[in-house]
């Protein structure tokens, strides 16, 4: 559906353009005399106007777009140049040719060709419809192959990175070192019918417009038969599955491990504060001397005080 409405609408502009163009060659009178010029963006095109007579004394070109008015471009009377609209227009062969270089798509239009002749006629114009294309970009081309019975089924696709509707494709194809044979399908998608023995074979897709074109070529070979959309799919969740699986076992790996990490801290905070707890108390380091009692193997000795040995070896 989307591939039909992108036919149409690259139909109905190529047929607005046409009109237009068949309307301004109209409003010249001579709308089934016209050449059609295809130039390149950023290459030169060459205009040639071929009077037959030799008494031409007198050569105009002019311009005229779809939506402005008809410009003097250049004028030789005499095959000399005695007006121009810039130097960016180039006339020789006495105003027959006339050279545009580095067009754009500003330069597409009508051109008009006018020659007087030495007795004052005017001979009836050439005209030339110009139309300047971007150049075409390198295309890309895909394929796939499918088996049905003792046929392949090959579904082929060309296309460019910008989505154009100036460009247009061509296929063909050719087996081994032979020349290449013309398809005649056209479009940027086209399907095939195979025989199995016929599948080894090289297509070359070229993309163009009027005025430029590139190619590529792409190679079919046997054993290229397309996995069942069902087994990609399987496939596809089965290294879901795993990969959640992996994502799971790195995240309790990971919180096991902080845990662990937090018991064995806690641990070692506990056993420090009993050994503070166990620690002996601090001894009166005074100079004073104090009784105190020793005890060794279960024995009690009893030292008193210094004055007290004094008065219990006094007699009464």
């Amino acid at each position: 559906m989307a591939r039909s409405l992108n036919v149409l609408q690259k139909s109905l502009t190529m047929s607005a353009g046409s009109l237009m163009v068949f309307f301004t060659l109209l409003a010249y009178g001579q709308a089934s005399s016209y050449r059609n010029i295809s130039g390149l963006s950023n290459s030169s095109i060459t205009l040639e106007a071929s009077f037959i007579s030799p008494n031409v004394i007198e050569v105009m070109w002019y311009h005229k777009t779809t939506d402005v008015s008809e410009v003097l471009l250049a004028k030789v009377q005499n095959g000399r140049l005695s007006d121009k609209l810039s130097d960016r227009y180039m006339e020789e062969d006495g105003g027959r040719t006339l050279k545009i270089p580095n067009v754009s798509k500003n330069d597409s239009g009508v051109y008009k060709a006018e020659a007087a002749l030495l007795d004052g006629t005017i001979l009836p114009p050439v005209l030339y419809n110009v139309t300047v294309y971007d150049p075409v970009p390198i295309p890309d081309v895909k394929h796939q192959v499918k088996r049905i019975g003792d046929q392949y089924n090959v579904t082929l696709q060309c296309s460019v990175p910008s989505n154009r509707s100036d460009i247009s494709y061509t296929w063909k194809y050719r087996r081994g070192d032979k020349e290449y044979q013309n398809l005649n399908d056209t479009g940027g998608t086209i399907w095939m019918m195979v025989p199995v023995n016929q599948l080894d074979m090289e297509i070359m897709c070229t993309a163009h417009n009027p005025a430029d074109q590139k190619n590529i070529s792409t190679r079919i070979q046997d054993g290229e038969e397309e996995v069942p959309k069902r087994n990609h799919e399987i496939s596809a969740g089965i290294i879901a599955f795993l990969a959640v699986m992996v994502v799971v076992a790195v995240t309790v790996a990971l919180i096991w491990t902080l845990k662990k990490r937090i018991s064995n801290r806690r641990g070692q905070g506990n056993q420090s504060n009993e050994n503070e707890n166990l620690s002996s108390p601090v001894q009166d380091t005074g100079t004073q001397e104090s009784t105190f009692i020793e005890i060794s193997l279960g024995k009690t000795k009893y030292k008193p005080k210094e004055d007290a040995e004094e008065n219990w070896s006094q007699p009464f």
